[in-house]
């Protein structure tokens, strides 16, 4: 039975997450039945529209929603919503714009992101496929540009395909073509390998082109596996977006006639781009128009998304869901005596000038949530459902880091195969944390020591007390634990990487060890740990513990926050249920999570 409510609601097969406690059971007429990810902006659940139909409710953040600046743009972006043409995007359903929080609902559509697409086939589309991506993209831009508007997001987690063909989500930052609604400082940059010049130097107003030139980025990304000026989301990128050339000779060797309309289409010059309109008719020319789109998706994707289908022919009457109580917050944490008093007051007005200073670069980043938030392939729940394909053993979706335009570095050796998931990915590929002798702690006595003098109860003493959240986090820095301040390490043995536990920055005599860790944010709220030499942080299946492996997106790859406490957060993998936790002797490990454990509480520094 879903948590809050009398009727059974199977939630297997659509990624979507059990309510928590923190959770609504209700948003405006939906009622909610599960969480399908969060964001910078707030959280969606998946929410029951009527008989046999779900709906997507993206609820913004309580703060935002004391922000007079923000909720003029959030009803600005509503409207936008509203304008898309039948069949672009996702219809919008009801929206409460003077709720608070503010909220919005659009039909669920059962389907997959490209960049699941590519995860559920192993790898790059069939060159079918990639012609049909091409002109049935193309076409949802061209009705979008027919009104004067610019999606301005596209990048492959925004490509949606279903079984009707491909549908493109996630407007938040789309508006008119116009610029009659500007946008906020510095939103004019989305994915950075997925931007146009002239969106990346801010010039205003865009135009269609923009959208055509990074539809181009991903039509390479679906063909090879990686954009054509490099992945990573840093200046470097937007370097060689803004003064370098494509990197077009892979896709070249799958199809040279896709290379010629992606040249063409990611020229520098916005005026000499091909319209959506006319990439429509190269993709009829060039690629066939006879066979749909879904007909081409490969076997494997095609079952994924049917998959979806069922699972979104369930939905229950909403009326006949019995609404629960409405379910109090969980009071705060007990506030030690030392906590209280001046110092206490001063923290505090640092927290509030903190958040004052945040919010900007909040706003910055767009002002309404991914329209569809479309349930993650390698869920927990759809990993266990029937019927479910899984991955092709034939590699990665996702290329090794980048070191220049159009150079894909290989990942590392001593990775081998995927270690996340030994029996879907034809052997345990075991490295790292799951190495028989691995040396524990790491060598070295480095420490460090707090700022301002402010200490934490219960934890590392000397140590900054981290802030909280149980949003997907994003970004680049060190992982340390609460028990000790010690960071999780990638540490690279003869027999391959482990991950370890370690004063920061320390040294180790085995070789090379690095601290940072990027977070990669996946569908459904999930995130992948990316360490500096390109691996993941995974659960070896078979021992439960804690490894570093080749990237490749399948659940035992992914984490979500589970618990969020005053001083961090427990990271819950996706396929075992278990949160990461630092052992006794220095090693990276996972165990039964348990938040009162501070060697299960991660905070980022």
């Amino acid at each position: 039975m879903q948590a809050g409510w009398d009727t059974d609601i199977d939630l297997g097969g659509s990624g979507a997450l059990p309510l928590g406690e923190r959770d609504p059971r209700r948003i405006g007429r939906f009622p909610v039945v599960g969480v399908l990810g969060s964001g910078g902006m707030g959280r969606v659940y998946l929410g029951v529209s009527a008989p046999g139909r779900y709906a997507a409710v993206k609820q913004v953040l309580p703060a935002l929603a004391e922000d007079d600046g923000f909720l003029r743009h959030f009803g600005g972006e509503l409207d936008n919503l509203a304008r898309l043409p039948a069949g672009v995007g996702a219809t919008l359903l009801d929206s409460d714009r003077d709720a608070r929080p503010p909220w919005f609902a659009t039909a669920y559509i059962p389907g997959l992101t490209l960049a699941d697409a590519l995860r559920a086939h192993g790898g790059p589309l069939p060159i079918g496929a990639l012609w049909a991506l091409l002109r049935d993209a193309a076409a949802g831009l061209a009705e979008l540009h027919a009104r004067d508007m610019v999606h301005r997001g596209l990048k492959p987690s925004n490509v949606l395909l279903t079984e009707d063909g491909v549908t493109l989500v996630d407007f938040g930052v789309a508006r008119e073509a116009d610029g009659s609604r500007p946008a906020r400082a510095g939103a004019a940059v989305g994915a950075p390998a997925y931007t146009a010049p002239e969106q990346a130097s801010g010039k205003e107003p865009l135009t269609g082109a923009a959208d055509v030139f990074a539809l181009a980025a991903v039509l390479s990304y679906a063909a090879i596996g990686a954009p054509p000026f490099g992945e990573g989301a840093g200046s470097d990128v937007l370097d060689r977006v803004l003064h370098g050339e494509p990197e077009l000779g892979p896709v070249r060797a799958v199809d040279a006639g896709l290379a010629d309309v992606l040249a063409g289409c990611l020229d520098k010059d916005p005026e000499a781009r091909p319209t959506a309109a006319e990439v429509v008719g190269e993709a009829r020319r060039r690629g066939g128009k006879g066979a749909g789109a879904a007909e081409l998706w490969p076997a494997s994707v095609r079952d994924r998304i049917a998959l979806r289908a069922a699972f979104a022919s369930t939905a229950p009457d909403p009326d006949a869901l019995t609404a629960p109580a409405d379910r109090p917050a969980p009071p705060p944490p007990p506030q030690d005596a030392s906590a209280a008093g001046p110092d206490a007051d001063r923290r505090r007005r640092r927290r509030r000038k903190a958040l004052l200073l945040a919010l900007p670069a909040v706003l910055v980043a767009g002002a309404v949530l991914a329209l569809v938030l479309v349930p993650d392939s390698g869920s927990a729940q759809d990993s266990a459902s029937p019927g479910s394909s899984a991955p092709a053993a034939s590699g990665p979706a996702t290329p090794g880091p980048r070191t220049s335009a159009g150079t894909v570095a290989p990942a590392p050796s001593s990775y081998g195969p995927s270690v996340a998931d030994p029996a879907r990915r034809g052997g345990s590929g075991l490295t790292g944390g799951g190495t028989p002798g691995a040396p524990g702690p790491l060598a070295g006595t480095a420490t460090a020591t707090a700022p301002d003098g402010i200490g934490v109860t219960g934890g590392a003493p000397g140590f900054p007390t981290p802030t909280a959240t149980s949003q997907t986090p994003t970004g680049t820095g060190q992982v340390r634990s609460y028990a000790d301040a010690k960071c999780l390490a990638d540490m690279s043995f003869l027999t391959g990487h482990a991950p370890q536990v370690a004063a920061c920055d320390s040294k180790s005599p085995y070789g090379p060890v690095t601290y940072g860790w990027t977070f990669s944010a996946e569908p459904g709220g999930a995130f992948l740990l990316v360490s500096q030499s390109g691996g993941c942080l995974a659960v070896n299946s078979l021992t439960s513990t804690a490894a570093l492996g080749k990237c490749d997106g399948s659940s035992g790859q992914q984490w979500r926050i589970g618990t969020a406490t005053a001083h961090g957060s427990t990271y819950q993998n996706v396929s075992s249920g278990r949160c990461l936790a630092a052992s006794s002797v220095g090693k990276a490990v996972t165990d039964p999570c348990d938040s009162a454990q501070a060697g299960q509480v991660w905070y980022r520094h």
